[in-house]
């Protein structure tokens, strides 16, 4: 990554927002499943269906954002939409538990699958506005590789945060039950996330257990709302920039003409 494509305050704020959005998609990818095995007692096939939702928004609201910027060369509410949407969206996931219904987690799923749509497809056009036409390909690769970035720590943050909350609450609740207390600790909770695994546990210790996947769930979400916000003010350092139709490269094809009249194309 050349130090050049962080030479202006808004190339820099589109990567860190690049970074942030990866974080996002893969924090609530990852742990939504948790909470439609372990509390709502999914298979894991109907807990990617159950996903459904956040993947058939994500992008129709990239694509439209898309038109909107092409037509009126505005970019910015985008943005600031975008992480509100998904702010709105990881705030009200913390109120899922083994009651809620259908349609809250589909339409908090909604939320937050249009605010990341919008986001995503609105990062690019000012990231290459302010840069010189001859950095496209090495800006965009490096967005790319921000966006991936995030996504690691998108797994790692909220899987730190689980695994510590389920440790204090089970040494809590399953105190007088340290067999199945050992099945929870130090990770083995994201493990069990199952159906499977809460229908094999005794009736009276059922409830218990999903009760700690509950609450742990809970700062967890907590926890992305931070993330979520934080895009707000990032977004305030992009500038709003002219959007150019015209592509500057010094690669192209090159009409050459020949002495008999004809003509031929030279990279």
């Amino acid at each position: 990554m050349p130090p050049r494509l962080f030479s202006n305050r808004t190339s820099v704020s589109i990567y860190v927002m690049a970074f942030v959005h990866g974080i996002l998609l893969l924090y609530v990818i990852f742990f939504l499943p948790v909470y439609f095995q372990a509390v709502l007692g999914s298979s894991p096939s109907r807990a990617g269906v159950q996903l459904f939702p956040i993947a058939t928004t994500i992008a129709p609201a990239a694509a439209i954002s898309g038109v909107i910027i092409t037509i009126t060369g505005r970019y910015r509410i985008f943005h600031f939409l975008g992480f509100i949407l998904m702010s709105l969206g990881c705030g009200l996931f913390a109120l899922l538990d083994a009651n809620s219904t259908t349609a809250a987690w589909v339409c908090y799923q909604v939320l937050f699958g249009l605010g990341n749509g919008v986001v995503y497809n609105s990062m690019i056009p000012p990231l290459l506005a302010s840069l010189p036409p001859s950095e496209v390909a090495t800006a965009t690769a490096t967005w790319t590789f921000m966006r991936s970035f995030g996504s690691i720590w998108g797994i790692a943050i909220p899987s730190a945060i689980f695994n510590d909350r389920v440790n204090h609450l089970a040494a809590q609740r399953l105190a007088n039950n340290p067999a199945v207390e050992a099945l929870l600790l130090n990770g083995k909770a994201y493990q069990k996330a199952t159906a499977i695994f809460i229908s094999s546990l005794a009736a009276n210790v059922q409830p218990v257990v999903i009760s700690i996947y509950v609450d742990a769930l809970k700062v967890v979400w907590y926890v992305s709302i931070a993330f979520a916000v934080i895009g707000l003010p990032i977004a305030l350092f992009v500038k709003g920039l002219d959007l150019s139709n015209n592509l500057e490269t010094e690669f192209g094809m090159e009409e050459k003409k020949k002495k008999n009249g004809s003509s031929s194309m030279l990279v």
